[in-house]
């Protein structure tokens, strides 16, 4: 679909040379030289294929970030599980506030906006599924996705912002962190809305007195409530040094015209972010957990100099987390910015907007002593844009990188696959769909590379599909083999099943398992054998090895699953790669009934 929006633009400017006076005067009549009856018609008709092209964009990447979403293996982070059972606490409560956990410490470990949210799309969790609670995730992310259009489109065309939604979406920090349950993505969003609102109206807005103000102030609000105040940092820096350089950096006009701008909208966004304080019958725990122990701890202690410049945790690191955030698109936005060091002096005002924006959160958040890319998760819509804006000038060599890095992962996952299926022993271990998927992506990956005209626009086609192909590796885990009967959910159902986890709050994945069921979890640091678990609790999943034996003395195993493993020797590793030792990537559960 890209591929087509590529090939319009040559026929375009070809036929602008000849008939430029029809174009520029479309009522007119017939064009000079005939190509065309009417002035009018091309840019009609360009108008329909490129309206063409974006839903077909959209169903693709809608299809792709809802893919599997319902699944315990997408890619995500471990702060999903606390997040789920704060929620699911606070739904129990029957009140939005104060937030509740049974987890240590971990009661307002985040502001309320993500938890209430998870309320509402799961109706005060009488409707529990991953699906609920993470569709507004996805929502939020396309919309963040679609803004990124509108803005590139407008500085240089729909192929511009076709380019810079599609990269958006092929990053893999938004991939990872823009589906499950998270704060990220509504962040993200709100965070992201009044600067590119600015950005698109910029000759009005910047002149706004009390509209824009009001009104970014509110949806900076709302960001903070899902992540913390002290974004007003990075957010006010930002918009402070554009209006700035709109009034030419002159510092009397920006405090007589604008500073106050900038005081209303963060008061707004810290006003509305206060509410949580007034409204919570407990405000002593939000600043001893949430201030205290969540923000201001973060700045740890030690040489600070020596911190930022040396260990686990420097402003290099900083910087090269937020590159490998882009995935696959890590060698043409290297040679994005390359280019645009280079073409700095001729760069646009909003192109330099966006490269202020990028660069004062990453001064901002080099600060902390715990300085992690996630924190510059706000300015990958920004770094989209420059994507789309320098598209047709990124050199080819770099697309064909990323290509041979996709076609080298699809094709990994497509012999796993075959692998598996093998060792099991069943070939309806993937379904058709499954393969389908697999096929096609080799398939695009393959014709892009060879056809070098069509490369530029099917590169996103291509890295795009490489999410997919690595949640088809997981189906079975997904389906039947991953997942317990029926009638072994109704056996536990409103019985207490304690479960291992390695994480806090892991073992809320299993109320997704075993609905209704009343789960608690126990330490996999604790090693606990299967004696020592049959002989302390009633219900208990065991987790073991594929080839050891089920633990049926002095039990009665109710059913069995099959789990990813997490942890590997170097000795497992190689008997993995080179002896197809399958076994050593899965363990497997069994849920059992003691007979204590």
């Amino acid at each position: 679909m890209f591929s087509l929006c590529q090939r319009l633009e040559p026929q375009e400017d070809r036929l602008c040379r000849q008939c430029m006076p029809a174009f520029n005067h479309p009522r007119t009549g017939s064009t000079s030289c005939g190509a065309f009856p009417e002035g009018g018609l091309l840019v009609n008709e360009r108008g329909r294929m490129m309206k063409v092209i974006l839903v077909g964009a959209m169903l693709l990447v809608t299809f792709v970030y809802l893919y599997s979403l319902n699944g315990q293996h997408i890619p995500s982070n471990g702060d999903e599980y606390p997040y789920m059972h704060i929620t699911r606490m606070t739904a129990q409560s029957g009140a939005l506030l104060p937030l509740q956990s049974d987890l240590v410490d971990m009661r307002n470990t985040k502001p309320p906006m993500l938890f209430w949210q998870g309320i509402a799309s799961t109706g005060w969790g009488q409707h529990w599924t991953q699906w609920r609670l993470r569709w507004p995730s996805v929502a939020y992310t396309l919309l963040t996705g679609l803004m990124v259009y509108l803005v590139a489109s407008k500085l240089r065309g729909p192929k511009a912002g076709l380019a810079g939604f599609l990269g958006y979406v092929i990053f893999i920090s938004t991939y990872r962190y823009g589906r499950p349950f998270l704060t990220d993505p509504g962040l993200v969003f709100w965070l992201t809305l009044p600067c590119f609102v600015l950005l698109y109206y910029r000759s009005t807005i910047i002149n706004s007195r009390w509209i824009y103000p009001l009104l970014a102030g509110l949806a900076l609000g709302i960001g903070f409530l899902y992540k913390s105040f002290i974004l007003a940092l990075p957010v006010g820096a930002t918009l402070g040094w554009w209006y700035w350089r709109e009034r030419k950096y002159s510092l009397v006009e920006f405090i007589k015209r604008d500073s106050w701008k900038l005081i209303l909208m963060m008061g707004v966004g810290l006003g509305l972010f206060s509410l949580w304080f007034v409204f919570d019958p407990d405000p002593g725990s939000i600043v001893r957990e949430f201030i205290f122990k969540e923000n201001i701890g973060k700045m740890g202690k030690g040489n600070y100099l020596v911190n930022l410049l040396w260990g686990d945790s420097t402003v290099w690191s900083l910087a090269i987390e937020f590159m490998l955030g882009t995935g696959l698109l890590i060698v043409p936005t290297v040679t994005m910015m390359y280019r645009a060091f280079r073409e700095r002096r001729s760069a646009g005002s909003e192109e330099r907007m966006l490269w202020i924006w990028i660069l004062t959160f990453f001064l901002v958040f080099t600060i902390p002593s715990q300085r992690s890319a996630r924190y510059l998760l706000p300015v990958t819509p920004a770094l989209a844009v420059l994507l789309g804006l320098y598209w047709d000038r990124i050199p080819y060599w770099a697309y064909r990188i990323a290509l041979v890095l996709a076609g080298l992962f699809i094709g990994g996952v497509t012999y796993s696959c075959f692998r598996l299926a093998n060792y099991a022993g069943a070939s309806e271990m993937y379904p058709s769909y499954v393969w389908l998927i697999l096929i096609v992506s080799i398939a695009v990956t393959v014709v892009a590379l060879v056809r070098t005209r069509w490369m530029r626009g099917l590169v996103p086609v291509s890295l795009l599909l490489v999410y997919p192909c690595l949640t088809a590796f997981f189906h079975p885990l997904e389906h039947e083999p991953g997942r317990y009967p029926e009638d072994v959910i109704e056996q536990v159902r409103g019985r207490e099943v304690w479960v291992t986890h390695n994480f806090n709050a892991k073992y809320e994945r299993y109320r997704f398992l075993l609905p209704g069921a009343d789960i608690h979890g126990y330490r996999a640091g604790d090693k606990l054998g299967p004696e020592e678990l049959k002989s302390r609790y009633e219900y208990v999943g065991i987790c073991c090895k594929m080839t050891d034996p089920a633990p049926t003395n002095g039990c009665t195993v109710l059913g069995s699953r099959l789990d990813v493993r997490t942890r590997h020797s170097g000795r497992e590793i190689k008997e993995i790669l080179f002896e197809n030792r399958l076994d050593h990537l899965f363990v497997k559960e069994y849920l059992v009934r003691s007979s204590r």
